[in-house]
């Protein structure tokens, strides 16, 4: 297998569901977002169904990071657009299998060139949790800068503690 392939990011298709279903019922990823309770095939397939819709009505767009072959490394999203502001969230998880490979970076790289190119961001964002080290040195490696350490304790989430990392782009 290539070890540096060729990496691109593309929408949802219906052919995703697997992945996606693997992913999202992970409950080891859960303690990184909201998500509490396992998701439904249905629900899933409404969710790709759904992400058809542009960033500027759903204020989201999910990308799946895949190689030359269609090989899924993982999800990136933004979310939390604001087009009046010109900034976004960015969530990012990487296969078990792919994780400390360098392919959040490579995949990170390219949703930066997007946000630039195709939606004239300023700034984007990511809240991490303060003993997720991976995603903080992943954010910082890419010039983000740890700007706040907050306490947020979101309604669904067990977490408390937070880094808030930020970077200017398109400046």
């Amino acid at each position: 297998m290539n070890l540096n392939p060729t990496l691109s990011l593309r929408s949802l298709v219906p052919n995703d569901i697997d992945f996606l279903f693997k992913i999202e019922n992970d409950e080891n990823l859960w303690k990184y977002s909201n998500t509490k309770k396992s998701y439904s095939r249905s629900v899933l397939r409404d969710h790709i169904e759904n992400s058809k819709e542009d960033i500027f009505t759903a204020k989201q767009q999910r990308f799946v990071l895949i190689d030359a072959e269609s090989n899924i490394y993982g999800l990136i999203d933004l979310f939390d657009y604001d087009h009046q502001n010109s900034t976004a969230s960015i969530g990012i998880v990487i296969a078990g299998e792919w994780r400390r490979k360098g392919y959040a970076k490579i995949g990170l790289k390219l949703l930066q060139k997007y946000a630039v190119k195709q939606l004239n961001l300023l700034q984007l964002y990511a809240c991490v949790s303060i003993d997720n080290e991976p995603s903080r040195a992943l954010f910082r490696a890419a010039g983000f800068k740890e700007k706040t350490n907050k306490m947020k304790k979101n309604q669904e989430s067990e977490h408390t503690d937070m880094i808030l990392l930020q970077k200017k782009i398109n400046a």
